[in-house]
């Protein structure tokens, strides 16, 4: 995934999803469509900066600016949501359970994995918005 792509993806939540709450639940189900070819291949950015970072590479850093855009914009959705101190805990802990399960499912070759995790953030979600 390119910068472009991403920043083209969070904008497009900010504009089909009125509440932060809803823009996160975004971001939980975006691994979803790719589960089966995640199963075979991994995830693609993470594969991509677990690859760059064995290496001194100049593109190390852009890699990983792939991961920190998703989880600035995940803060600004927690914070907007009223967790402003837990906003960059709860940020990763999203990205890292998603990451996980996509090492899991690719490890594993099952993408049930990636649904059952899928499921799982969404519930911690819901509990944790009180709901």
């Amino acid at each position: 995934m390119r910068l472009e792509t991403i920043r083209s993806l969070i904008e497009s939540w900010e504009q089909e999803h009125r509440t932060p709450e809803a823009r996160i639940r975004a971001f939980i189900r975006s691994s979803l469509p790719n589960k089966e070819s995640t199963k075979i291949f991994g995830c693609p950015m993470g594969s991509l900066c677990s690859e760059l970072n064995k290496l001194v590479h100049p593109a190390k850093e852009e890699a990983a600016e792939m991961f920190s855009l998703f989880r600035r914009w995940l803060v600004v959705q927690f914070e907007a949501l009223g967790y402003h101190e837990q906003a960059d805990r709860y940020s990763l802990h999203l990205m890292t359970q998603n990451q996980g399960a996509a090492v899991l499912a690719s490890t594993l070759g099952d993408s049930t994995i990636i649904e059952t995790q899928s499921d799982a953030m969404e519930v911690w979600l819901t509990e944790l918005l009180g709901r």
